[in-house]
């Protein structure tokens, strides 16, 4: 995974010359750019995340494993172990039944089909999108007729009209706006969004509205083996979204963006994958997972480390994917693990919200980075697939 074309490379202190340029993986594993210039600068003008409304401490939601969990057996003793190393401390979820409160909009017992699941998510998902929308147009002081593309990331649910026509309607959205429907890209969901609302971005004119919305609440199954209990600890429900614009320099934005970089990892298919079973989305997530973050991640972002001086600091801004990711993430690039606190306070405080929670980590750090600062989003997904965008904190930000 050698890099290629050093002399091709960012340079920090040419920041605001920066177009859009993409580094993509080679063949023999190194990386190289890609010239993929848009004429204009784009830069996040506003951003909102919303609550799911039902929280759970981490450690009763083992409950709602019951009756897969024999009380004291050793399946339920590996599961409070499993719950108890996610470092989480609550999640949140858009139905009551995980409160312990007796009330259930799901689980009540009988079989669940998808039919069911996705009513829910159907019922659940655009209001919950839709509240984060609302608070991203206020940010960024831009208003619901002023959006010319929408676009949605999602994989934890699927209707036709779809969760983009619901926003429309919610949101008072002109006909007219283009939508873009990003579906089950798991994790690194916001990253393709990302790219392709950068891209509308850049037309004259445009205001580009970007949400990612996941209720994995409704995906609970019955199984108890030890892949399904790591799942089970780790995702929960939530909604990010940004508003994006062209900019002049960067100027009266959050954040500017620079260069991006994705690379599916050869040989990993299996490492992540999201199923559709008659009973549900089954998740399987590999032992060997966090090993193949920590290998890969220090030679998939050099390319976009360099020109950093020597004790310059860039804030990293890592996908709250786990707690066994983020050390890997601090393993494999050398970090101390106050480097990555934002990423464990959202882990702690939320869990994992899928492709929703790297936005409520980049939404901590623009109200606590100073403007000029440099940042690297950096996520992981189904592929197995790593993304990173390079960004620079702008005046709006604080």
């Amino acid at each position: 995974m050698s890099v290629e074309n050093p002399g091709e490379m960012f340079c920090a202190r040419c920041f605001p010359k920066v177009r859009w340029r993409s580094l993509h993986g080679t063949g023999s594993g190194g990386f190289e750019m890609a010239d993929r210039r848009t004429p204009v600068e784009v830069g996040i003008l506003g951003i909102g995340t919303a609550l799911a409304p039902y929280a759970c401490r981490q450690m009763d939601l083992l409950r709602s494993l019951a009756p897969a969990l024999e009380p004291g057996s050793a399946r339920e003793r590996l599961a409070r172990r499993i719950f108890r190393n996610a470092c989480i401390d609550e999640r949140r979820f858009c139905i009551p039944d995980f409160s312990g409160r007796d009330v259930f909009a799901l689980y009540e017992g009988a079989p669940l089909g998808l039919e069911r699941r996705m009513q829910v998510y159907q019922r659940e998902a655009p209001a919950l999108a839709a509240s984060a929308c609302e608070r991203a147009l206020k940010h960024a002081r831009v208003s619901p007729d002023e959006i010319t593309h929408l676009v949605v990331a999602t994989c934890t649910g699927i209707f036709t009209p779809g969760p983009d026509v619901e926003l429309v309607t919610r949101l008072r959205l002109r006909p007219a706006v283009e939508r873009t429907l990003v579906a089950f890209m798991g994790c690194s969901g916001a990253f393709h969004a990302l790219r392709v609302a950068r891209r509308a971005a850049a037309e004259p004119g445009a205001r580009v509205l970007l949400v990612c919305v996941e209720l994995c609440s409704v995906h609970q199954r019955g199984e108890a083996d030890a892949g399904a209990l790591v799942a089970q600890s780790l995702f929960a429900d939530g909604a990010g979204a940004l508003v994006l614009a062209a900019s002049d320099g960067g100027a009266g934005a959050l954040a500017g963006l620079g260069p991006a970089q994705t690379w599916l990892a050869p040989g990993t298919r299996d490492a992540l994958t999201w199923g559709m079973r008659d009973d549900g989305f089954a998740m399987r997530l590999s032992p060997e997972l966090p090993s193949l973050v920590g290998r890969g991640v220090a030679r998939f972002v050099a390319p976009l480390r360099e020109g950093v001086e020597p004790g310059e600091r860039i804030a990293w801004l890592v996908h709250p994917g786990g707690a066994a990711i983020l050390r890997a993430v601090e393993r494999g690039l050398g970090l101390a693990r106050g480097e990555l606190a934002l990423s464990w306070s959202v882990l702690r405080r939320l869990g994992n919200t899928s492709s929703a929670a790297v936005i409520y980590v980049l939404e901590e750090a623009l109200s606590e980075l100073a403007p000029g600062s440099e940042a690297l989003l950096l996520g992981f997904g189904p592929g197995l697939t790593f993304e990173a965008v390079r960004l620079r904190v702008g005046a709006g930000a604080g």
